[in-house]
């Protein structure tokens, strides 16, 4: 095999690798923006949980 084909097969190989990585890391991405999003409503739930009690406690 010459040089060229060589440097072409690994360019090919490097590219299939990143292109197998871009696409893990946009599901993890989503994953990780799912568990964000859900995390900001439990946190606002005991917010608003502790601040009803607080303001039950003052009456």
């Amino acid at each position: 095999m010459s040089d060229f084909s060589n440097i072409s097969i690994a360019t090919y190989n490097i590219s299939t690798i990143f292109s197998i990585y871009l696409s893990q890391l946009t599901i993890y991405q989503r994953f990780f923006k799912y568990i964000y999003h859900n995390l900001q409503y439990i946190n606002d739930f005991f917010n608003i949980s502790i601040f009803r009690q607080i303001s039950a406690r003052l009456k």
